[in-house]
């Protein structure tokens, strides 16, 4: 953050911190940091819930990267394994839903516990939508492509199947109380107002223009399971 502060509307600094010398003192910040702070989330490991497992400063630091990537969206290009990272941060941290309250506010919502899996779902968000603000012509697919390989959709669309049912959809469960599917009190709150929302505007700014994703939904019967 000191280093975005400080070359924040200078093209000549970030110039430099984009040569060769620059890039590599980057990379070390950025790896050291990612490693303090998260562990071994980077390859999808170790995303056993603990309630004790973040920290103010990361909730912190998440904000900050998804404040800078939404206003940069057309100009920031993000690598493949930080996002694969963010995706492991999110998994781990969706062991909330087990123990939150249904939440009253948007983010941020002043809990560590809520925020984290909040600000990352929506870095994955801003991510997967670069493709359609910036155009089909730039080679923007890799991030999400990873993200695709490793079950993002499934792993989504899972999710959304655990959640309280929206008001809309209360009134057409009680008329068919007696169909198979998961019970009203074993379903998850959403931690944060928008939280099913952000879920569904992943998956769909993974589908633009992926075949085989709107296919995927498809066969997972989850068109449906968006409407809601």
């Amino acid at each position: 953050m000191v280093i975005y502060a400080c070359c924040n509307g200078s093209p000549e600094l970030f110039a430099q911190l984009c040569g060769d010398h620059g890039i590599t003192i980057l990379k070390k910040i950025v790896k050291t940091t990612a490693a303090g702070f998260f562990g071994a989330t980077e390859n999808g490991e170790d995303t056993e819930f603990r309630e004790d497992v973040f920290s103010t400063e990361q909730a912190f630091f998440l904000r900050n990267i998804y404040d800078i990537l939404n206003e940069r969206l057309q100009e920031i290009t993000v690598p493949s394994d930080f996002v694969l990272c963010v995706f492991g941060i999110f998994k781990k941290s969706v062991g909330i839903l087990n123990y939150a309250a249904k939440g009253k506010s948007g983010l941020p919502t002043c809990s560590i516990m809520i925020d984290v899996p909040g600000f990352s779902l929506t870095i994955l968000r801003d991510v997967c939508a670069q493709k359609f603000v910036r155009g089909s012509n730039e080679d923007l697919g890799d991030a999400v492509d990873v993200l695709l390989s490793h079950g993002l959709i499934e792993f989504l669309l899972c999710l959304i199947r655990d959640l309280e049912p929206t008001s809309v959809m209360r009134k057409a469960i009680k008329q068919g109380e007696d169909q198979d599917g998961p019970k009203p009190s074993s379903l998850k709150p959403c931690p944060y107002k928008g939280f099913r929302r952000d879920i569904v505007a992943v998956i769909g700014n993974c589908t633009y223009k992926r075949k085989l994703v709107q296919d995927e939904i498809r066969q997972k019967d989850g068109i449906l399971l968006l409407l809601q």
